[in-house]
């Protein structure tokens, strides 16, 4: 087109600036109409996962009709999403289509102007009609695929923010598995040399911690709500890592090792929600040992008390447990739960206010089978109740930024503030 007229070329790319500019202002709209689309649909799934798992606690407080109004706001603000959306891409094509037709009406007045002067035939105009409707569909083309680009980027920037996260560490999994080996007959040894830890920024939950735990103690950690005991259990299993010090694991004797991913298989973890998975007793319990058998199991039911109420079940262990073990009470979930987590014959046990629903006899009980099972075991226990400070070891209090060792009357302390 250049070659046989210049003036024919510039009217076709007269559009070229225009698409340009318009396609500029179109990207940006879309990255935030992409963002706003994920950021709803992620809080449409928040809300239907925590909507179906806390379920008897909305029924039991009358909340369904609050659920109810949540959810129609959730649905308002995705049609408004789409709906904003959908307006400006609609008004985006119109004025791309607008300027390609009055740049194509542009290029064939011109062109039947020039046939008039008889400067070109015929077949020279309708070929430089041709090819100027030939550009523009090419810049049409283009322009098209932006929203797909748009969102093949945001969605390769999220990709990018959960690869970018720090990966689970495997380096020393054969000194872990071999210091599970000689746990059975040596035990493990925890330590907290100097560390401190922060959530973010300057919000430290402590600072230059010391603490310990040996084979055959147990060892309660205590302090007000939100201090740092669930935390310092999230430490010790590598799910956390401090800002500075170190947190070791080994037998004594032996040369320790640092927490991390690869230590986990030294940790049996009883959670503060007990949870339960669809299927038998049994095979909630051969989650963590798929090989074990009927005989290893029951065992682990009666060290943790629970055989006393499995064996009156229609199926015994092979009763079912149903969703989020609905069918049974939250004393009998924490058995359960503690059954499993001896199943899984770690050397260190660490209960989360979990025996928090049992009567002060039966706790005892428990704590007293797991010892008499395995004499070597490192129990770690958060608590609030006196009843197990009583067996306990060592007592470290946590608060205002520190961990201190308390004695019996710093305990009792502790209890009166409680």
């Amino acid at each position: 087109m250049v070659r046989h007229d210049p003036v024919m070329a510039a009217i076709a790319l007269m559009g070229a600036p225009v698409s340009f500019l318009t396609s500029r202002y179109s990207m940006r709209k879309m990255r935030d109409f992409q963002k706003d689309n994920q950021e709803v649909a992620s809080n449409r799934t928040v809300f239907d996962q925590e909507t179906f798992q806390n379920l008897q606690f909305i029924k039991a407080f009358g909340l369904v009709d609050r659920v109810m109004e949540k959810f129609h706001s959730i649905q308002k603000e995705t049609v408004a999403v789409a709906l904003t959306q959908n307006h400006f891409q609609q008004w985006t094509t119109i004025i791309t289509s607008l300027v390609g037709q009055a740049v194509g009406y542009a290029c064939y007045g011109f062109a039947a102007y020039r046939l008039w002067k008889g400067d070109i035939s015929y077949g020279t105009m309708t070929m430089f009609v041709s090819m100027a409707g030939s550009l523009r569909g090419s810049f049409s083309g283009i322009i098209s695929l932006m929203p797909t680009v748009i969102r093949a980027g945001i969605s390769a920037e999220r990709i990018m923010e959960v690869t970018s996260l720090p990966r689970d560490s495997m380096e020393q999994k054969e000194e872990a598995d071999e210091t599970k080996r000689r746990s059975r007959e040596e035990g493990i040894t925890l330590k907290m040399e100097h560390v401190d830890f922060a959530y973010e920024g300057n919000q430290w939950i402590y600072q230059n911690v010391e603490f310990s735990a040996n084979p055959g103690e147990i060892v309660a950690l205590i302090g007000p709500s939100g201090q740092g005991k669930t935390t310092t259990l999230n430490l010790l299993l590598g799910l956390y890592h401090p800002q500075k010090g170190r947190i070791l694991l080994g037998n004594p004797g032996w040369p320790s090792i640092e927490s991390s991913s690869a230590t986990r298989c030294l940790f049996s973890y009883i959670p503060q929600n007990n949870t339960l998975f669809t299927g038998t007793i049994a095979d909630n319990l051969r989650m963590v040992k798929p090989g074990a058998d009927d005989k290893e199991i029951r065992q682990a039911l009666e060290t943790a008390c629970a055989w006393e109420f499995v064996e009156k079940l229609e199926d015994g262990m092979n009763t079912q447990v149903r969703e989020r073990g609905s069918r049974f009470s939250e004393g009998q979930k924490q058995r359960l739960s503690i059954a499993r987590a001896l199943l899984a014959d770690a050397p260190v046990m660490i209960l989360d206010e979990a025996t928090s629903a049992l009567d002060v006899a039966t706790e005892r009980r428990v704590l007293r089978n797991i010892i008499k099972k395995e004499p070597n075991r490192t129990i770690l226990v958060a608590a609030h109740r006196p009843s197990v400070f009583s067996m306990c070891s060592r007592v470290y209090k946590i608060e205002n930024r520190a961990m201190i060792q308390v004695d019996e009357e710093g305990i009792r302390e502790f209890l009166d503030t409680f």
